[in-house]
């Protein structure tokens, strides 16, 4: 039996990231953070730990607020499953709505994304015109590229439920979106600037035929929230909330912000 839980303990510490050490002592106290691989906002690294502008925002203010943690990557559809659950943990990035909020608690805001935009082949451009609104762009009868439980704020998913677009739903990454697009085996999908803009600079093959126009709608940039468990005392997202408010009035989050990732 002993044997058994020494393997145990040793194939959880194999597991665990190294992004913020804790003594062991500590380990019934350190938050489990979980993110996605989607750049540039949360990104896996080679070594297997996580960077990308919203995951370093974050490192910053639980620092500041002094709480241990350890970063964990996993699929968008099981981190909610997990954050259902009454453990120790939240998640980052994630925009908040009525559905979520019977389960979970949010943060103040960490991060406000620009408008999102639509991107599309620069040939589909004289269907819709330069900034076609929601309504002309979903009745238009191009076929709209989604990633599967992903939410694009408020104002396009209520626009998507009423008016029904022919939809192409993928699980994966954006890029795969913009590579889908490129192919013509869809019309166009949602996007913000930041993310464009990243993949612009990091694959200008993928993006050289591609553009990001505007939506005629007046839709701002939506809030993005770090999205707690039941288990996170109201205590401890206050504590983070006021590192929240430091941390944003600083020279680093500026820089961050800017994209100025490592």
């Amino acid at each position: 039996m002993a044997k058994k839980a020494l393997i145990i303990g040793l194939a959880l510490i194999l597991w665990m990231p190294f992004d913020h050490i804790v003594d062991a002592e500590d380990t019934d106290k350190v938050l489990t953070v979980y993110y996605f691989h989607r750049s540039p906002y949360y990104i896996t690294q080679d070594d297997g730990n996580a960077t990308g502008f919203l995951v370093e925002i974050t490192r910053m203010i639980l620092d500041h607020a002094d709480i241990s943690y350890v970063f964990v990557d996993f699929p968008p559809k099981r981190i909610l499953k997990n954050i259902k659950r009454t453990e120790y943990s939240c998640s980052i990035g994630w925009f908040k709505n009525v559905e979520r909020e019977t389960f979970a608690r949010f943060s103040d805001p960490i991060y406000q994304d620009m408008p999102t935009g639509i991107v599309l082949r620069h040939s589909s451009l004289s269907l819709l015109g330069k900034k076609p609104a929601l309504r002309e762009l979903m009745q238009s009868g191009l076929m709209l590229g989604v990633v599967d439980g992903f939410s694009y704020g408020a104002r396009i998913d209520e626009a998507i439920a009423q008016l029904k677009p022919s939809i192409y739903a993928i699980s994966g990454e954006s890029e795969n979106l913009l590579k889908m697009i490129q192919s013509e085996r869809i019309d166009y999908a949602f996007m913000v600037p930041e993310e464009f803009r990243y993949m612009l600079k990091r694959d200008p093959l993928i993006t050289s035929d591609l553009r990001l126009i505007e939506i005629a709608d007046e839709i701002e940039g939506n809030n993005r929230y770090l999205m707690f468990s039941s288990g996170v005392g109201p205590e401890i997202i206050e504590s983070i909330n006021e590192s929240i408010r430091i941390v944003k009035q600083t020279d680093k989050y500026a820089g961050l912000i800017a994209l100025e990732v490592p």
